[in-house]
């Protein structure tokens, strides 16, 4: 709280490979060969001299990074507030801009680029003593470029790697033996474009001492264009005959999250020995997916950037939307703080049940016995403290978005389109339901500390994914899973 304070920060860096490849290594078998060998390499040759080179470290350049970011923070008692933005832009060490044998009017257009704009805001609102709103949101823009990588054969960096000095020619600076030259990889090019905006409520209401409301909703959405590119004649070093009139796909992917998550907690003192905390609540989310792509090969001549002006076409185009909801209920009795007994219970609806089954009920109960917490304990030798438990329950693994439907395949024929039959489907389909017991024991030697008990309060667990056992983990347990 207080007036607004500013805060600017600078970064400035650099980045460079390590030297790890070996070097290429190779030698003439014959006088024509060495000749060869030594018009490219500038320097006499002999037959069966070792030539030594590295193709990959030729590719590497001095990357280097900057980064610029602000922020504000202030209130008064009744708000406070923080905002801050970001940008950096990083050209990685990849370079292989210069020095390379290219027919005139040609670059290279591999990339390592990643350039970031982000902006965060927090606000948090305090009507009164017993109410509190929190709001967080953010939104960020990238903008990545990476060469071709992994093991692929069309990848610049494995191409270079199986290049041999003795396989140099004109057309064939590394010597690159098979699929295509490395100066035809450096014409590929894959760019990734990313939006995304998250945002949050969360709400914090205590109308009683024993009664505490908590409820928090979000949203994730996130646009994302990704794009590969083999431009026309990309084949510079007319090596590779893999599609020489260019490919160009691109995939659009739309993702949309929205959770809520509802809980009432009631903590009472019963009698001077017993606690109860209760807690009730209800969670749910919407998960949606929209992925479209397309392909184009084959195009009439350069500058053209779009699918659609290419000769050969492919359209794939997919939805998924899932929907889970649960409510779940906990009883905790408290006992001198030393014995913990847990019951509770989650009921969970999901949209990929199968049309006859409706939800699921996973159950639960622990013990928790703290004797070193309890007024009777007496230490035993090193042992500080000493924590017992025991718990057992259920969770759940849904099925996938269309494993209960049936479903059909489109196919093509010279006598027309028709359809196959794709996933069988099944009406009573639930999730995989797995029982869980655990015992486990916990010490501490030589110190005077406490095992946590804290987190036997909180609530079941998120999605029906997840292991209702919430327990500390222990020194010493053990756990039996059947499903």
């Amino acid at each position: 709280m207080g007036p607004p304070r500013f805060s600017f920060r600078i970064e400035q860096g650099a980045s460079w490979y390590p030297k790890i490849y070996p070097d290429n290594t190779g030698w003439a078998w014959n006088q024509a060969v060495a000749d060869t060998m030594s018009k490219y390499f500038g320097r006499q040759i002999r037959p069966y001299e070792l030539v030594r080179t590295n193709f990959m470290h030729e590719m590497f350049e001095t990357g280097y990074h900057q980064a610029y970011s602000a922020s504000v923070s202030g209130g008064t008692p009744g708000v406070t507030y923080f905002v801050n933005l970001r940008w950096s832009d990083e050209d990685g060490p990849f370079g292989a801009k210069d020095g390379r044998w290219y027919p005139p009017g040609v670059r290279t257009r591999s990339a390592d680029i990643n350039r970031l704009a982000q902006a965060s805001a927090t606000v948090n609102i305090f009507p009164s003593d017993k109410l509190r709103l929190g709001i967080s949101t953010g939104l960020t823009r990238r903008h990545y470029e990476t060469p071709n990588n992994n093991n692929n054969i069309y990848a610049a960096f494995t191409l270079a790697q199986f290049s041999k000095p003795e396989l140099v020619r004109y057309n064939n600076q590394t010597g690159s033996p098979a699929f295509m030259t490395v100066n035809e990889g450096l014409q590929q090019t894959y760019t990734q474009d990313v939006d995304r905006f998250f945002g949050s409520l969360n709400l914090n209401y205590r109308p009683s001492r024993p009664l505490m409301v908590d409820a928090t909703f979000g949203i994730d959405v996130v646009n994302q264009l990704s794009r590969e590119v083999f431009p026309f004649r990309w084949n510079i070093d007319n090596f590779s005959g893999y599609n020489p009139e260019g490919v160009r796909r691109i995939d659009d992917l739309n993702a949309l999250d929205i959770t809520a998550d509802i809980k009432a907690t009631h903590r009472v003192q019963l009698s001077s020995s017993l606690e109860s905390t209760f807690i009730l609540g209800t969670q749910g989310f919407i998960t949606r997916r929209i992925d479209e792509s397309a392909e184009g090969r084959r195009f009439p001549g350069p500058g053209i950037d779009v699918t659609g002006g290419a000769a050969e076409q492919e359209v794939f185009e997919s939805y998924l939307e899932v929907v889970n909801l649960g409510i779940f209920a906990q009883e905790q009795i408290g006992f001198n703080d030393y014995l913990f007994l847990t019951v509770g219970g989650r009921l969970d609806a999901n949209s990929a049940f199968g049309s006859e089954f409706d939800a699921v009920f996973y159950p639960k109960a622990s013990l928790s016995f703290i004797p070193s917490d309890a007024p009777f304990w007496r230490p035993l030798g090193p042992i500080s403290s000493l924590r017992l438990r025991a718990a057992v329950g259920q969770s759940g693994l849904q099925p996938g978005a269309f494993d209960a439907l049936t479903t059909y395949v489109p196919v093509a024929s010279s006598s027309g389109p028709g359809i196959v039959p794709g996933n069988l489907g099944n009406p009573e389909l639930k999730p995989e339901i797995s029982t869980e017991w655990e015992v486990g024991m916990e010490l501490g030697l030589l110190q005077p500390c406490r095992p946590p008990t804290g987190i036997e309060r909180l609530p079941m667990p998120w999605s029906t994914s997840n292991s209702p056992l919430r327990e500390a983990s222990g020194q010493a347990s053990l756990r039996i899973l059947v499903n």
